[in-house]
């Protein structure tokens, strides 16, 4: 019995809830609305966010989740000490969206780490409402903030095509950094490296296989995010500490005796 204690010690994450990492590697990250319910009608313009996260340990700082109100950009949610609040809503439908996220701000990529939830304030009407069956965009990263790039230099924009496949002939999404422009034939994160500190504006839209926008009202996302210079930790090594010289000792002279003359040295 000590030996298992032992075992499941041992195999618990190195740092639980700031490693990235699910708390069983053999099972997926989870997530799922508790509140609001799904079509529910708030009789008040403020709607608390509750969340069942499953396999994964969030922490202020660390592990969290990103939340998404209708298609502004995501919101961090790192505590469970208070829900996510949405505030001064305006009638009609709204969409709630989840991700769970690593401390980078990266999405999991497994479906159970995504869930989606409409809802509507005061009485129901077509606002903000997608069909989860159909194509859609979802933009995580960067988030509407100030960026710091990693230690690499990079800058992530990550993003989920939802019930369709990139391919090289099939959608794409097409990302505009400013007056940059790329296209993305592949479901995995994008960097970009060395971009200079300042403020950015970055556009996405889901594309089809004839480079045609997709209808929908989340098929394009736009916001604006800044960078900020990196600042780097200068190790400082030791100086090694140098010993205070000994003091010089000068010969006492017998008492009563007067101190010899020095004598005297012959120059050149």
């Amino acid at each position: 019995m000590l030996l298992s204690a032992a075992f499941l010690r041992a195999a618990e994450p190195a740092n639980p809830g700031y490693d990235g990492l699910p708390v069983d590697p053999s099972k997926p990250v989870a997530v799922r609305f508790l509140s609001p319910k799904p079509e529910e009608i708030l009789a008040d313009n403020e709607v608390d966010a509750f969340f069942q996260v499953d396999n994964y340990q969030i922490n202020p700082g660390g592990n969290c989740l990103h939340v998404i109100l209708d298609n502004q950009p995501p919101v961090v949610f790192d505590s469970f000490v208070a829900p996510a609040i949405f505030q001064h809503l305006a009638e009609g439908g709204h969409t709630l969206r989840v991700l769970a996220a690593r401390p980078e701000g990266l999405a999991w990529e497994n479906p159970e780490a995504y869930a989606m939830v409409h809802f509507f304030v005061r009485r129901r009407d077509f606002q903000n409402f997608v069909d989860p069956t159909l194509p859609y965009l979802t933009v995580n990263l960067p988030l509407a903030e100030p960026v710091t790039p990693g230690a690499d230099g990079k800058v992530w924009f990550d993003f989920r095509a939802h019930n369709v496949t990139l391919a090289k002939d099939g959608y794409h999404v097409r990302y505009r950094v400013n007056e940059t422009e790329a296209l993305q034939d592949e479901s995995k994160p994008v960097y970009w490296q060395n971009l200079k500190p300042g403020r950015y504006q970055l556009t996405a839209e889901l594309l089809d296989a004839a480079l045609h926008p997709v209808p929908g009202l989340f098929n394009s996302a736009s916001r604006s995010f800044e960078v900020q210079t990196a600042v780097k930790a200068i190790p400082v090594a030791p100086v090694p500490a140098v010993p205070a010289p000994a003091p010089a000792v000068v010969p006492a002279s017998p008492v009563g005796m007067p101190t010899p003359a020095a004598p005297d040295v012959p120059h050149d």
